[in-house]
């Protein structure tokens, strides 16, 4: 996929993800049963994530009611959208997807760094699984594992590849955007 389809694709979709913990009781990062996500990525790019998470009910333009979760790393240094069409999903596993009409229960992620309305990196998750142990009007909690591309806008025209994989908890809260809202051409 080139870095314009790329581009024109997370630009009408959404994103969102992670926290610590094991398979069985999925934490928030060294705080057991406290919201938040951890997450590490390998590949292309490589390190570890963790931060705030938290989980809305939102409305896409183009989508209708979605649900999202919204994973931001501790001190504002990058985001995760995990968006699904319809309603909080329920225990069990669902697919990433890298489409703009995601089904429900078909995850769209992506995730950027810096300011949403001129990120300094962005990726858009193309295949694999976000798990659900728990689910709740409260509280998720899971784990997540997929492959993203993506671009470092420093080096636009240099496609990346990564793996990224971790555990969350999230609460119930306030959205984190929706993906159709930022600008994601780099600027001129």
């Amino acid at each position: 996929m080139t870095r314009k389809h790329l581009l024109a694709l997370g630009a009408t979709v959404f994103l969102a993800a992670c926290g610590g913990g094991d398979d069985k009781d999925p934490t928030g990062p060294g705080n057991p049963g406290q919201p938040g996500f951890s997450a590490t990525v390998t590949g292309d790019l490589e390190g570890d994530m963790n931060g705030t998470a938290s989980f809305a009910q939102v409305t896409d333009p183009d989508l209708g009611s979605v649900f999202q979760l919204t994973f931001t790393e501790t001190g504002d240094e990058g985001t995760m959208l995990f968006v699904t069409p319809g309603q909080r999903p329920g225990q069990g596993t669902y697919d990433v997807v890298a489409s703009e009409e995601p089904a429900a229960g078909e995850f769209v992620i992506v995730i950027y760094s810096g300011d949403p309305d001129d990120p300094d990196a962005f990726f858009l998750g193309q295949a694999g699984t976000v798990t659900f142990s728990a689910s709740s009007g409260n509280q998720v909690k899971g784990t997540f594992e997929f492959d993203a591309l993506g671009v470092v806008m420093e080096d636009p025209e240099t496609e990346l590849a990564v793996t990224v994989s971790g555990s969350f908890t999230a609460n119930a809260g306030a959205p984190g955007g929706v993906i159709s809202d930022l600008k994601l051409e780099p600027a001129r």
